[in-house]
């Protein structure tokens, strides 16, 4: 594990103690832009913002939609991955590192759902109701993050932002409604209980 792995892992151990969860074998099960750590023996996984931080300022932001979002839509009896019982409403910061505990369900990698479509439409018809306050064109506030932080040069600085702006000026004027903002087949997980949603963080 690189540095940054390693300092989510222990972070998300540390904060799962302090609630008094047992932490003995932590596995990494994915480690891209958030790392995904299985905190065995307890049925809980750590989220941890490890590389997506970099690319957003406002990270805190996102895993607290996340977590409203999730717990709006258990309420409602959404199928979703819920956010684990052992731990109070989040997000919670250790060692400079933002992260969410969920309950660890186990599921079929391999599957991939036939009926896609039709499972984020029932979704996103019981989001339209979700009360919490939401970003406009979130795509476009991660760009102008990006823009600011990985521009090399003047000139990339000005084509960047001119193309930025053209999208913006661009987006059409209809009536909106929340989304869950990444939804591909890899965030609908096949558990015991029958499919589940995933990871609301671009809610």
């Amino acid at each position: 594990m690189d540095d940054l792995t390693t300092r989510g892992v222990l972070a998300a151990a540390a904060v799962a103690r302090s609630h008094g969860v047992r932490v003995d074998d932590p596995v990494v099960l994915r480690d891209a832009s958030n790392l995904l750590v299985h905190l065995r023996p307890a049925p809980v996984v750590a989220r941890v913002a490890t590389s997506t931080a970099s690319g957003r300022p406002l990270v805190l932001d996102h895993f607290h939609r996340a977590e409203s979002a999730t717990r709006y839509l258990t309420a409602r009896g959404v199928p979703v991955v819920r956010m684990s019982p052992e731990f109070p409403d989040g997000p919670f910061a250790h060692d400079g590192l933002v992260m969410s505990f969920a309950e660890h369900v186990p599921h079929d990698p391999t599957w991939v759902p036939t009926d896609f479509a039709a499972r984020l439409a029932e979704l996103h018809t019981e989001l339209r109701s979700y009360p919490g306050p939401l970003p406009n064109r979130l795509p476009m506030t991660d760009i102008s993050h990006a823009i600011r932080l990985w521009t090399r040069s003047p000139a990339q600085l000005a084509a960047f932002t001119a193309e930025r702006d053209a999208l913006v000026a661009a987006w059409p004027a209809l009536e909106s409604q929340p989304l869950h903002g990444d939804a591909h087949p890899g965030n609908l997980l096949l558990s015991a209980n029958g499919p589940v949603w995933n990871d609301f963080e671009d809610t």
